[in-house]
């Protein structure tokens, strides 16, 4: 039975969703050890929401993942949907306007909608929510939170250089895992650990982790985003990077679900009748909406 899922949902604070169901209604149709994939340690007193008046009360900020992410370009398309698919007032106003706040995409996005003046909504893969109420990093999450919808499945983007054909060649080498709190970072600990794959870890953003590779400094970087990652689309065979096969195995079946990029998906990466297997995470259960709704796992 797949456990908890890498399924990729809007999440806002308790206080918001029905503000936020209510403005929808207006719109038109390394490994390093166990211990640090772990949540960070509990905190004593729950987090809270810095002081700041809204621009408007039928504003919402959107915490999103990095620039390069699908998050990110979806979060666009919702601003820009919700700003042109609504009446408008006598002065132009809209029912609700999104303002998309630029984030990691992992455990940073969540702590951001409780604790950041402005940042009301986020995109975050389930599994991180479901992390730190494990941990109890924050007392009573589940009624700090609300679903509001899910959105897309993630897929582990594993790019190397052309000298690593698997992920054995990985063993000793330096690879990064993304930014220290992200969705990769955090889970590419797990895979890898899993799989028995020791490396050397680094933690930085995509664009540095590519030039890094360019320069034969890192011979890999994983990416953990839903497919195509338009970013990863204009990366092109000539330079010297691939996309890197993660085997399904039985010391991932507990948690993860094959999947497989196809040259559909990336044209300049992936050649011809070609197609490189993945991993990716699934929730198969619904979101969850409203404050005091109890969390459910598939």
């Amino acid at each position: 039975m797949v456990r908890v899922g890498l399924l990729t949902a809007f999440i806002a604070a308790a206080w918001l969703g029905q503000l936020v169901r209510e403005g929808l209604a207006q719109t038109r149709p390394s490994v390093s050890a166990s211990e640090r994939a772990k949540a960070p340690a509990p905190k004593a007193s729950a987090p809270r929401k810095e002081a700041g008046a809204a621009v408007s009360p039928y504003t919402a900020g959107l915490v999103t993942g990095p620039p390069q992410s699908t998050e990110f370009a979806i979060t666009q398309d919702i601003a820009t949907t919700l700003a042109t698919g609504q009446e408008t007032g006598p002065r132009g106003e809209v029912a609700l306007r999104v303002l998309p706040m630029v984030g990691n995409g992992g455990i940073r996005n969540i702590l951001d909608v409780l604790t950041l003046a402005g940042a009301d909504m986020a995109i975050a893969p389930v599994v991180l929510v479901d992390r730190l109420r494990e941990t109890r990093t924050i007392p009573d999450i589940q009624n700090k939170l609300v679903y509001i919808t899910p959105l897309f499945i993630e897929e582990f983007h594993l790019l190397a250089r052309s000298e690593i054909r698997s992920l054995a060649d990985l063993e000793g080498k330096t690879v990064n895992l993304g930014e220290e709190g992200s969705a990769a970072a955090l889970l590419g600990r797990e895979v890898l650990n899993r799989l028995e794959v020791k490396i050397s870890e680094l933690n930085l953003g995509l664009d540095a982790a590519l030039d890094g590779m360019r320069k034969g400094q890192i011979f890999a970087s994983l990416l953990v985003s839903g497919k195509p990652v338009n970013a990863l689309a204009r990366t092109a065979q000539m330079d010297g990077i691939h996309l890197l096969p993660i085997p399904y195995s039985r010391a991932l079946q507990q948690d993860y679900l094959p999947s497989t990029f196809r040259r559909e998906d990336y044209p300049n990466i992936v050649g011809t009748d070609e197609s490189v297997d993945t991993i990716k995470r699934h929730r198969r259960s619904q979101a969850i909406g409203g404050a005091g709704v109890r969390w459910r796992s598939a």
